[in-house]
Order: C-alpha cells, then sequence, then structure tokens
C-alpha cells in the first residue's frame, strides 16, 4: 500500500470538500485530453490528491473501505459477495455491480447457485 494512504486524522468541512473534488474533476479533464503532457510524477501527486480530498468528503468511510479493498490481496466469489451484503439495502443493480457483472448476467448467474431469483432470495432472507 503506498505510504499516503495513511489515515487523515480529522476531517475537514465537508462542503469545502465536496467542492474541491468537483473542481479537481473539472481541472483534470485537461489531463486526461492531452495524456503526452502529463508525467509519471504528475499523474501520482494527481491521485495523491483525489484519495486525500475524497478522505475529506461525507463519504471517507466508503473510500476508506474502497482503499483498502483495491490494497487487499484477498479476491471475494460471487456467493461471499451475495452474502455479505443480504441483509442490507442495496439494489440488484449494486450487486451486480459488486460482482462484476451486468444485471442480466448477475441474475442468470445467481439463479444457477441459489436456484431461485436475486429479489425472492433477498426477500426471504430479509424476512
Amino acid at each position: 500500500m503506498p505510504l499516503f494512504w495513511n489515515k487523515l486524522n480529522a476531517p475537514v468541512v465537508q462542503l469545502a470538500a465536496s467542492e474541491l473534488v468537483r473542481i479537481y474533476f473539472e481541472g483534470v479533464i485537461y489531463l486526461f485530453n492531452n495524456p503526452e503532457a502529463v508525467s509519471e510524477g504528475i499523474r501520482l501527486f494527481k491521485l495523491k490528491e483525489i484519495i486525500l480530498l475524497l478522505h475529506q468528503t461525507k463519504d471517507a468511510p466508503m473510500v476508506t473501505q474502497i482503499r483498502s479493498s483495491l490494497s487487499s490481496e484477498r479476491t471475494f466469489g460471487f456467493k461471499e459477495v451475495v452474502e455479505a451484503y443480504g441483509n442490507s439495502p442495496i439494489t440488484i443493480e449494486q450487486l451486480a455491480q459488486l460482482t462484476n457483472n451486468s444485471r442480466s448476467s448477475f441474475k442468470r448467474k445467481f439463479k444457477k447457485i441459489y436456484h431461485t431469483t436475486p429479489g425472492a432470495y433477498l426477500i426471504d432472507k430479509r424476512l
């Protein structure tokens, strides 16, 4: 894990951080349109910048979780993801995304593994 991924001591004002993220993305568009003008050092700096900005928004816990999963050597299987999120308020589309499937592929794979539809399974599990 890169050294700059250390936790922040305290978040800044949420609204200001969210505005900074918006401004960041406006500025980074130029870099995508002109990749020849960007060195490896600039790319690393921009990566550090967005990670630090995102850690200061209201979604910081989710950013930390995503960041941790990126540096994790463990991968999760289809069933593990479904089981982990089965009791949370999550949509079929979100589960499909978490398992790296399209909605239709997710439904087919789900039916093959669980012998029921995702909707019926989630309702049953939640009850």
